[in-house]
């Protein structure tokens, strides 16, 4: 006797029911990749070869970048939870590493080029969290993961066409660094016009803006950055297994 396939791991079924909207945020997931990866991969040669910085200038701005993305990460997501909408910080993200992809062709100095890519970075960070959350309310729970990977296949797309263009790009334009990143804008810009026009958001009526909660066990997590309880962990009380602040 051999057991049924379950129809949740049919491959078919998922690929019917998956929501319009995954195959859209793949779609722009794939063009950003594509704009950043033909700026990311040449930023190095540019500001060594062009503009002159070091090897430990090129390191400290990918640092200082890859913080603030971080940082904006998790900005995003509280304010995300907070509105109770996800499309406008989604919007705001993809917006700002678009517009700011016209920075790095204008560049003149190495401050410019680290202004550029901390702004870029931010903008990332602040589209992250909003966009998977968004993922998760319109997917359904037993075809969640096929989403994911879905758009995650479009981004990894985007990451090897991106290069392969600037290299094309390159080649024809004699070494042309700023034409390479002028290019780099379009995919970019039809991004945000995808985003703007093919995506919808329900908007709940009403949204409870309360404040955040945490268990006890997660509060010990809390930072302590002056060797007592912090601010957060401060407005904590422990009534019962919630805390609230």
């Amino acid at each position: 006797m051999t057991a049924e396939r379950p129809e949740a791991l049919d491959p078919e079924g998922l690929t019917r029911h998956l929501p319009r909207h995954i195959a859209v945020l793949g779609l722009i997931s794939l063009l950003t990749a594509m704009s950043s990866a033909m700026v990311y991969g040449l930023l190095p040669v540019f500001l060594v070869k062009s503009l002159g910085a070091t090897t430990a200038s090129v390191g400290f701005i990918e640092g200082i970048a890859e913080a603030m993305m971080s940082l904006a990460r998790i900005c995003s997501g509280l304010a995300s939870d907070w509105m109770g909408r996800r499309k406008p910080l989604v919007l705001l993200g993809y917006a700002v590493s678009a517009v700011n992809k016209v920075m790095f062709p204008l560049a003149s100095t190495v401050s410019m080029v680290l202004a550029a890519r901390v702004i870029d970075r931010i903008g990332k960070g602040l589209r992250d969290a909003p966009r998977d959350a968004f993922m998760t309310d319109v997917t359904p729970t037993k075809i969640r993961g096929s989403g994911f990977g879905l758009r995650l296949a479009f981004y990894t797309t985007g990451f090897v066409i991106g290069p392969l263009m600037a290299m094309g790009l390159m080649a024809l334009s004699g070494d042309n660094f700023r034409l390479v990143f002028w290019a780099a804008v379009i995919p970019a810009a039809l991004a945000i016009v995808i985003l703007v026009f093919a995506i919808k958001e329900q908007v709940p009526k009403k949204f409870p803006r309360g404040r955040f909660c945490c268990d006890e066990a997660s509060s010990r997590f809390l930072p302590t950055p002056f060797g007592g309880r912090s601010r957060l962990q401060a407005c904590c009380r422990w009534p019962g297994s919630v805390t609230r602040f």
